[in-house]
């Protein structure tokens, strides 16, 4: 089954090459201390520097760790807003992993617009060089509004993602197929997007034979954004790359 690993070389370079020279004029140096870091990041986007604030958490070692991309959930975007799901689901789940974590703030509203999309590809550039993260272990988690900008990323071309796990977000009409192996976590108890439906989408995808895993949960209210920490949890044993990260 083929695998989208994400940056192709001559990509992954010359992004590398643009962005730490970004980050050298305009920012200071990134932490290295383990734990969470709110920081604004400088990028150069459409001609302009612009200033992406993000939160971090860094493992003891960052050198061939996983990097873990979090995008938050929906709400005004406003201070370092993503590292309230960073602390409240993903960090804590999967802390075993060692990963380096990295929470941007979406610029003005869905993940899925070519702002935000270019953004996060620049970031992990600028991440990957500093921290020598490994290559072969980049990991996509959304939830609700992150969730949906998981979605979209599987039908991006060149989407720089090993895994990608969406978490209580509506699947877009138009995703039909798709590359990278995802695992999608929902509840039947969720009010803002029933289950119904998309159980229904990720079975259609599954027939279609996408890289695909999902759970559908009993009891988890959409804003109980901590009661999912279990079944994150128990995702790690199938993420790809992990074991080597």
């Amino acid at each position: 089954m083929p695998v989208n690993r994400g940056f192709s070389h001559e990509v992954k370079r010359m992004y590398q090459q643009r962005c730490e020279t970004d980050w050298m004029r305009t920012s200071p140096e990134l932490p290295r201390t383990p734990g969470y870091h709110d920081l604004k990041l400088a990028l150069t986007l459409a001609g302009e520097v612009v200033e992406l604030p993000v939160t971090l958490h860094l493992p003891a070692t960052s050198k061939h760790a996983p990097l873990v991309t979090v995008l938050h959930y929906g709400g005004p975007p406003t201070g370092y807003y993503g590292r309230g799901l960073l602390e409240q689901l993903v960090v804590p789940a999967w802390q075993a992993l060692n990963a380096v974590f990295v929470a941007p703030v979406s610029r003005g509203g869905e993940w899925q617009t070519t702002a935000n999309m270019t953004a996060i590809r620049r970031l992990l550039a600028v991440v990957e060089a500093h921290y020598a993260t490994a290559p072969h272990a980049r990991y996509l988690v959304g939830y609700s509004l992150g969730a949906i900008g998981c979605w979209h990323w599987l039908m991006a071309a060149d989407a720089p993602f090993t895994a990608v796990v969406p978490i209580a977000g509506q699947i877009p009409d138009a995703l039909t197929s798709f590359t990278i192996p995802t695992y999608a976590l929902h509840s039947h108890a969720d009010r803002l997007f029933p289950s119904g439906p998309i159980q229904t989408k990720l079975a259609a995808l599954r027939a279609a034979h996408c890289p695909l895993a999902y759970r559908i949960l009993d009891e988890i209210d959409h804003f109980n954004v901590g009661g999912y920490r279990p079944a994150l949890q128990a995702v790690l044993p199938w993420l790809p790359g992990a074991e080597a990260g």
